[in-house]
């Protein structure tokens, strides 16, 4: 969005919006833009540009590109401020799948402990198969707890309620 911060647009003034690439690439990441805009004459006005992001199955890390206006005829009485908005296009065909927390305690006396395993990033529109195994620390298998050791299909997960 594009919005006047501080006084009134005494007339209609040309803006030139563009993209600029980055790590994100035009046309591979997003289609680019590069087009001029009037902003009419009110005291509040916002210009939304769309920008059209590639939709693609491809795992790849997070791309980034900016969108940039500028004024195409220059005025001491415009200022544009900030110029440019940074995109960061998240790539959610990365999933990250783990533990809610990193550090569960339990009483003894309860004799089982829920942990719970999310996907942390990313969407997971598949079965996956998840190995999960127990490993000693100051606890020992066997005298402290029952060991685990076996793999957990997990389908369209968002959050998985695991009972050791």
């Amino acid at each position: 969005k594009i919005q006047v911060l501080r006084g009134t647009l005494g007339r209609t003034v040309l803006l030139h919006v563009k993209t600029k690439d980055s790590s994100a690439i035009a046309s591979k990441n997003y289609i680019s833009i590069d087009y001029d805009l009037p902003a009419m004459n009110l005291s509040v006005y916002e210009l939304t540009v769309n920008v059209s992001i590639v939709v693609n199955e491809l795992a790849e890390d997070d791309k980034v590109f900016s969108v940039e206006v500028s004024l195409i005829s220059p005025s001491s009485r415009i200022i544009i401020a900030p110029t440019s908005a940074q995109v960061i296009i998240i790539d959610d065909n990365n999933v990250t799948i783990g533990f809610e927390k990193q550090n569960y305690q339990v009483s003894k006396h309860l004799g089982r402990i829920p942990l719970k395993i999310q996907v942390l990033r990313g969407t997971l529109g598949r079965t996956v198969l998840l190995h999960v195994k127990t490993k000693d620390s100051s606890a020992i298998a066997s005298k402290n707890y029952i060991s685990i050791d076996y793999d957990l299909p997990a389908m369209n997960l968002s959050v998985y309620e695991l009972t050791v």
